[in-house]
């Protein structure tokens, strides 16, 4: 057995870090930790030898990318589930209130790594979506006059997202994005089983973060990202 980090295991044998999280689920592996290191090995001689032996599909469909919508308005009552069973979900994009360029993330904690996304989660069936991204801000966080200022775009993607956040996400998922303001910096946790942390961070911290994810997952992230903090800069300077 030899134990390396997962970023090593992605850079030697050239695959993305979704791969290792797949493998590490399909083969039952273990991962460790080092006392004081936030990061966690894995046998890469197991990896290596599943990769070898990893069944061909040739009548696999290709995967499709996620597309990006812009609609002049959000359905008013859309359903939990897309047509074909994807979950519909709601995400908020929120910049800091005062004149810095940082947005609102939070950590997950999935496979022993922590995974950084916006706060948000499902749409319940016949809720506004607006309705629905401030019922999840106020569940999972102590903010203080959230508010809803619009849609920033709406992502509809067939990506494999379960390593990042679970099985239901196997399929993709639908998401409006909504960019909300708050009236002060300071932030809590209230729901801890689902959140490890929620922080402040810079665009280019954001960048950093969301580079695990797939291409289609990413750059609809970091687009509404530096969108909110735009938008964001010129709100504050207006007040």
């Amino acid at each position: 057995m030899r134990l390396e980090t997962i970023r090593t295991i992605c850079a030697e044998l050239g695959i993305s870090r979704a791969t290792v999280y797949r493998l590490v689920q399909e083969l039952n592996l273990q991962t460790y930790k080092r006392r004081g290191d936030r990061e966690s090995y894995v046998d890469i001689d197991a990896i290596q030898e599943a990769r070898q032996f990893q069944p061909q599909r040739p009548d696999a469909a290709p995967a499709v990318p996620a597309t990006i919508l812009m609609p002049a308005a959000v359905p008013a009552q859309p359903p939990a589930r897309t047509d074909d069973g994807r979950p519909i979900m709601v995400a908020a994009i929120i910049p800091h209130p005062g004149n810095e360029q940082a947005v609102l993330m939070t950590g997950r904690v999935r496979a022993d790594e922590r995974v950084w996304s916006w706060v948000g989660g499902h749409v319940h069936q016949g809720e506004e979506p607006a309705t629905a991204v401030l019922r999840e801000v106020n569940e999972e966080l102590a903010v203080q006059g959230a508010r809803v200022v619009r849609l920033l775009g709406t992502v509809d993607t067939h990506v494999d997202a379960s390593p990042y956040w679970g099985r239901r996400f196997s399929g993709g998922y639908r998401s409006f994005n909504f960019l909300l303001s708050v009236e002060s910096p300071d932030v809590q946790v209230i729901d801890h089983e689902e959140l490890s942390n929620a922080e402040w961070l810079p665009l280019d911290r954001v960048a950093e973060e969301l580079a695990p994810l797939p291409n289609e997952l990413r750059e609809p992230a970091l687009r509404f990202a530096r969108e909110a903090v735009g938008v964001g800069a010129a709100s504050v300077k207006k007040q």
